[in-house]
C-alpha cells in the first residue's frame, strides 16, 4: 500500500495566523489536514472536529487519528513553537520507522520546566531500557495502525506525547529521532502546570511500563 499522511493539529484557543500557515503547507504538500478544535472560545475556521468543551489535547489527538484514513499520521502543535517545514522534512526522510520524533535542539521556557523534562526523560529511558533523546516533543509521525492499537491506554491530557513515545519503545517498535527547531510560543498562554502535569506524566510513564512489561504474566495468570 502506498504510504500517505494526515496531519493532526489539536487546537485550543490558538492564534489563527499560525493555523493558517499549517493549512497552506498541507495544501502545498497535498496531504490531509485534520484540525481538532478542543473547545476553543471562538470556533476555529475550517476545523474537522469541533467540541463544545475542552476534553484535553490527548483526546483531540486520538480523535484525529481515528478520523484519518491514511497509513501515517503526524501531530504538530498549533502554538508556533514548531516549524511545519520541519515536519514535512521529517516525512520526506522517514524510512522504515514506526515512529519518527522531532528532537528539540534548543530550550524555551523556564529552567524548572527543563529540569522536569530531563527527570521524566531519565525515568522513561530507564524503564524503556533505551536512551530517549526527547520524550514529549509536540512533533511526531506515526504509523496509524500502530498508534490506533494503543488508543485505550494513551493519556487524554498533556502527557499523551510521552505515552506514544514510551509504548512504541516498550513493545519493540522502530523509533527514531531527528533534530528540529524549537521557538517561543505564540498566541495563547500555556496551560501547563509544571508540578501537576509533571506528576500526571510520571504516573502515566510508570503505569504504562508496568502494564506493558507485565502483560504476558497477567495473561498467564488469567489462564491458570
Amino acid at each position: 500500500m502506498r504510504r500517505s499522511l494526515s496531519v493532526i493539529v489539536p487546537v485550543y484557543n490558538e492564534d489563527s495566523r499560525y493555523i493558517d500557515v499549517i493549512k497552506k503547507a498541507c495544501k502545498i504538500a497535498k496531504v490531509e489536514l485534520i484540525i481538532v478544535d478542543d473547545g476553543s472560545v471562538y470556533p476555529v475556521k475550517g476545523s474537522t472536529i469541533r467540541w463544545s468543551m475542552n476534553k484535553g489535547v490527548g483526546s483531540a489527538v486520538k480523535a484525529g487519528i481515528r478520523k484519518a484514513k491514511t497509513t501515517h499520521v503526524a501531530v504538530i502543535d498549533a502554538d508556533a513553537q514548531y516549524d511545519v517545514v520541519d515536519l514535512f522534512e521529517m516525512w520526506n526522510c522517514m524510512d522504515e520507522e514506526d515512529q519518527l520524533i522531532g528532537r528539540r535542539v534548543s530550550h524555551q521556557g523556564m529552567f524548572k520546566r527543563f529540569w522536569g523534562r530531563m527527570f521524566l526523560k531519565t525515568v522513561a529511558s530507564i524503564l524503556a531500557l533505551r536512551y530517549i533523546p526527547d520524550l514529549n516533543t509536540g512533533v511526531r509521525i506515526m504509523k496509524r495502525k500502530v498508534a490506533l492499537a494503543y488508543d485505550s491506554v494513551i493519556c487524554d491530557t498533556f502527557s499523551y506525547c510521552s505515552s506514544y513515545t514510551l509504548v512504541f519503545l516498550l513493545d519493540g517498535y522502530h523509533v527514531n529521532w531527528v533534530d528540529i527547531g524549537f521557538y517561543p510560543r505564540q498566541g495563547s498562554k500555556s496551560t501547563v502546570s509544571e508540578l501537576r502535569h509533571g506528576l500526571i506524566a510520571l504516573h502515566q510513564i510508570i503505569y504504562l511500563a508496568i502494564a506493558l512489561r507485565t502483560r504476558r504474566f497477567r495473561k498467564w495468570l488469567r489462564g491458570k
